[in-house]
């Protein structure tokens, strides 16, 4: 790439790659299932993929700065999962306290007779919105 006249180096080796650990790339998914085979990988072969250390899939040998360790897959998968159980258990805690809330009004609504109107008037952006989407 020529800017000014004069050539713009960039760092390949350290540019990011645009992907999820779910979705590792091809010479990710290499590296890693290599390093995990191996016990370590050279620091220089894993440039082709910063994703690893991006993903803390790798980290850096406390023995020899030239070498990095994979964490077990075991480990990796244990460090994913855990926030997204955090967040089930909010969802779950919210859904009861959701449901504690309404607990008085529905033996309330139990006992009303039911209405017959065919048409609900929705007011409000975002009442719209919702009743839309359902």
């Amino acid at each position: 790439m020529f800017l000014g006249g004069g050539e713009l180096t960039t760092d390949r080796a350290k540019a990011t790659h645009p992907h999820s650990v779910t979705t590792l790339c091809d010479e990710g998914a290499r590296l890693y299932a290599s390093a995990l085979s191996v016990g370590k990988v050279a620091r220089a072969e894993a440039e082709a993929a910063p994703c690893l250390l991006e993903f803390a899939l790798l980290h850096p040998d406390p023995d020899d700065p030239a070498w990095l360790r994979p964490v077990p897959a075991f480990a990796a998968l244990t460090q994913r999962l855990h926030p997204i159980e955090r967040e089930i258990q909010e969802r779950r805690r919210l859904s009861v306290e959701l449901a504690e809330a309404f607990e008085p009004f529905m033996a309330v609504s139990a006992q009303a007779p039911p209405t017959t109107h065919s048409i609900t008037v929705v007011e409000g952006i975002n009442r719209i919105n919702a009743s839309i989407e359902l």
